[in-house]
């Protein structure tokens, strides 16, 4: 039974602690079980810079004052672990994550930005991604590989069981540029992993967009829907780094990266585009031989 449950309020911190395969260790288990593992154990260092800037961006912009205040809080004071203040600062929000007064004038502008871009109104819009809630997580087990998986989506419509993930990137130039950060960041494993968890809940009809914001001002902003043709490369790359994790927690060998290349007596070449470049400059030197040839 893979027990599909919905946690429409749990706060991050306590995400953090459920047991569960998430998108972020598949997508380090696709290259490296290894790796994997260490960051499964060791967890992270937090939220270090932008990652919590835009965390707070999303409890912001997609639940409101009370989920922001809930889980933040900006720190005024000198940060100094010798001061009074400080110390009373942290003891006061010590289940909190800190944002310093530089990141939360930058989260203010980024909100002013969106707000006069209507991104409230195009998440919320019927018709659009419907209404729905922000910061829903879903827990199951996936039977096919024996595993507990879970998931954390920025933003879930009612209506139609859409997923909206925010996502930032340099600047909004062209969408093959998007395209070529989404698939080098693997986040079609994420829309596949969030997918299955929703259809484990019996979804029938459901999607994957990303809200694309820009790293710098003016902070452009635009919703844009995945293909299918993404969302099943992001399955079948899913399906392998989930193989790959279930094969080595059922057997406790965690691969290193290049293990399979390394065995098979691989030798560190020129990349791919060099390679291609030397070959067809192979094939010109040869076809100007065989025309020296014929004269």
């Amino acid at each position: 039974m893979s027990n599909p449950v919905l946690h429409p309020k749990m706060p991050f911190w306590q995400y953090q602690r459920l047991p569960g395969t998430n998108s972020t260790l598949l997508k380090t288990a696709l290259w490296s079980p290894f790796q994997a593992e260490y960051e499964r154990l060791h967890g992270d260092d937090g939220d270090a810079g932008d990652r919590a800037l835009f965390r707070a961006i999303h409890a912001d912009l997609l639940e409101g004052a009370e989920a922001f205040t809930a889980e933040f809080a900006v720190c005024d004071v000198v940060r100094n672990a010798k001061h009074q203040a400080f110390k009373d600062w942290c003891a006061a929000n010590r289940d909190k994550t800190a944002l310093t007064t530089k990141q939360w004038d930058k989260a203010l502008s980024i909100r002013a930005a969106l707000e006069r871009q209507g991104v409230r109104e195009m998440l919320g819009r019927p018709g659009d991604f419907g209404h729905g809630d922000g910061e829903v997580t879903v827990t199951w087990h996936d039977d096919e590989f024996d595993l507990s998986c879970k998931i954390r989506i920025d933003w879930l419509t009612k209506d139609r069981a859409w997923a909206v993930d925010i996502k930032n990137c340099g600047e909004l130039t062209d969408l093959d540029s998007l395209s070529k950060h989404a698939c080098g960041s693997l986040y079609d494993i994420q829309a596949a992993h969030y997918l299955r968890g929703l259809a484990e809940l019996g979804f029938t009809e459901t999607g994957w967009a990303h809200l694309w914001i820009s790293g710098s001002p003016p902070y452009d902003a635009v919703v844009l829907p995945v293909s299918q043709r993404f969302i099943e490369y992001g399955m079948a790359r899913r399906a392998k780094a989930m193989r790959r994790w279930a094969d080595a927690v059922k057997s406790g060998y965690y691969p290193r990266a290049l293990r399979d290349e390394l065995e098979s007596g691989a030798e560190l070449d020129v990349p791919g585009y060099i390679g291609r470049g030397l070959d067809r400059e192979a094939m010109r030197e040869f076809n100007a031989a065989i025309e020296q040839a014929a004269y």
